[in-house]
């Protein structure tokens, strides 16, 4: 079982990959309810959206979306927008549907940034949140909200969002020369970056994902932007003559200069 496990986190890459494929092949629906004023069993969604030195962060577009998927068709409604205030806050009184209410797995409920506000408002000393710039990737960096059976259309839910400084950390990995044919070694970096609630909040992986070592390279370095004045989990993952070793190391960025880790198989 051990292995099999092993296996399957190997080709976790190409499960992605072919996810890409299939839904560029399928077809996909938007229907834009987003001028729709709901007046009465309104569900509030609302928040604040600023960088960890407190300055708000203003003229943000957010979406408020629910998201269906199966096999053959892809259709997104697009329930609300709102846009943040010169103090960074947001409110969107929606006008849900019971399906969206409790959805029992049909589809899902999401609250994002519209990612060309983000680069143009987001100073670049600041770790941006990237979304949707890749299929594939939205769904590693978990820098949105998902919402599941809310239970009841009259609440109100907080979402709050905190941009975190950019810090820099440099992974070296050594002497990788594998023995069997599936050792492998890696790198994989956590940090925690979400909307701070109630409903969602965890360890998310970095924007690039896991990162394997090329065989008969003396050192391979990835260089990968991550949270400043954070918990950063590094993960590294050995597989050499078919016995594993996971080493985890915690860091703490406190500059902006590059911070440099080495690992030797």
């Amino acid at each position: 079982m051990k292995e099999r496990n092993e296996i399957l986190f190997l080709l976790k890459p190409y499960y992605i990959f072919l996810c890409i494929i299939s839904i560029s092949l399928t077809s996909c629906f938007v229907q834009d309810d987003s001028d729709e004023i709901c007046l009465e069993n309104c569900t509030e969604f609302k928040g604040q959206i600023k960088t960890v030195d407190n300055k708000s962060v203003a003229g943000l577009t957010i979406f408020l979306e629910f998201i269906e998927t199966n096999i053959f068709l892809s259709s997104v409604r697009r329930i609300a927008t709102a846009t943040t205030d010169k103090n960074g806050f947001y409110n969107i009184a929606a006008s849900l549907k019971d399906y969206e209410i409790d959805n029992g797995g049909i589809g899902q409920l999401e609250l994002n940034f519209n990612i060309a506000d983000v680069n143009n408002i987001v100073s670049d000393a600041y770790l941006k949140p990237e979304l949707q710039t890749d299929v594939g990737l939205k769904y590693l960096n978990q820098s949105y909200v998902k919402f599941y059976n809310l239970n009841k259309r009259d609440t109100i839910l907080t979402n709050n969002f905190i941009v975190p400084k950019k810090g820099n950390l440099s992974v070296k990995l050594k002497n990788f020369s594998p023995i069997l044919e599936d050792d492998y070694f890696s790198v994989n970096v956590r940090y925690s970056y979400s909307f701070f609630s109630d409903h969602w909040n965890s360890y998310t992986p970095a924007i690039k994902g896991q990162k394997m070592a090329i065989e008969g390279i003396q050192e391979t370095i990835f260089n990968i932007e991550t949270i400043l004045n954070g918990n950063v989990i590094v993960q590294i993952i050995k597989k050499k003559n078919g016995i594993r070793e996971d080493i985890k190391e915690v860091v703490n960025l406190t500059s902006t200069n590059i911070y440099n880790l080495e690992f030797d198989y």
